[in-house]
């Protein structure tokens, strides 16, 4: 009986945990829609590309929002995904196009 009482708890555990995780994925998705639809209004990307950015974009949400031990670790961590998302961006934008995206600035 204990070994079912203790099976059940951890299937709820992980069953609540991954429900987080999917809550928390979904605000940096939405952040990430939110900063492309500003960012179209000056960019003029087609669809396709505007999926792209989101993708990207969402990727920096997430990784930018993490903790760090040390401020210098975090100014490290953006660093990183800012060059990321310039490489990404470049990829995916005509050099117009990547040109307005850096004059409109992340937040």
């Amino acid at each position: 009986m204990k070994k079912i009482i203790t099976l059940c708890f951890f299937v709820f555990a992980i069953a609540f945990g991954s429900q987080n995780a999917f809550a928390q994925d979904n605000v940096f998705k939405e952040k990430a829609y939110q900063k492309t639809e500003q960012l179209k209004r000056t960019v003029k990307f087609s669809a396709d590309q505007r999926e792209q950015v989101v993708a990207v974009l969402t990727k920096y949400y997430k990784y930018a929002s993490r903790e760090a031990s040390t401020p210098e670790i975090a100014e490290q961590r953006l660093t990183k995904i800012s060059k990321y998302v310039d490489e990404r961006l470049k990829e995916i934008l005509t050099e117009e196009q990547f040109q307005a995206f850096k004059k409109a600035k992340l937040d």
